[in-house]
């Protein structure tokens, strides 16, 4: 065979949400050229194994009611989260303390971890918006994972660089002269 034809599961059926680190190890074992996928049927068991463990992750589970905060803007930053039910919306504060909303996050989606990576205090807040279920993702055990897991930190690095475009975007355009937030993108309160 000349090509590849499974597509990454995540894009295959993004509905489900499947996590990214599943999604590594299925498209590593099926790389095309051989020099690509895992060396022997062992490592590929290992890697599924630390899926299934959660070795990957500290196991910690919170659960947050709606209306409270994961984290807020400007905070020290020392853990992620996972998210397994429930929802949370990203915002940042602007001048004259406007709500801007960056995003969504839903269930297999990571928060927090921007902050990790780059060793900065928090760069927006995040607030349940539903009972939400985590897991929490110790800054020491997700930046090991990352370093034995180069595929996956190119992913973690590119869904950053989309965040960060989307975050521009509307601090770009919302913000006119003076400070002030236009009305399409101020929190209406609801």
């Amino acid at each position: 065979a000349n090509r590849r034809d499974l597509p990454d599961p995540q894009k295959r059926s993004p509905d489900r949400h499947i996590p990214d680190e599943l999604c590594r190890i299925v498209m590593k074992a099926t790389e095309l050229k051989k020099e690509d996928r895992y060396s022997c049927v062992q490592d590929l068991i290992n890697d599924l194994d630390d899926v299934i463990a959660g070795r990957w992750l500290k196991q910690e589970k919170k659960v947050f009611s709606a209306g409270r905060f994961l984290m807020k803007e400007g905070e020290d930053a020392d853990e992620a989260y996972l998210i397994t039910k429930g929802k949370v919306q990203v915002f940042r504060q602007v001048d004259g303390g406007s709500k801007v909303v960056l995003g969504t996050l839903q269930p297999g989606d990571i928060v927090g971890e921007m902050a990790l990576i780059t060793d900065d205090k928090r760069s927006a807040s995040v607030e349940a918006l539903e009972e939400t279920e985590l897991r929490l993702i110790s800054g020491n055990a997700f930046l090991a994972f990352l370093k034995t897991h180069p595929e996956t930190s190119v992913k973690r690095l590119e869904e950053m660089g989309r965040r960060m475009e989307r975050l521009a975007a509307p601090l770009e355009l919302g913000v006119h002269r003076g400070g002030q937030v236009s009305a399409a993108f101020r929190s209406t309160g609801d």
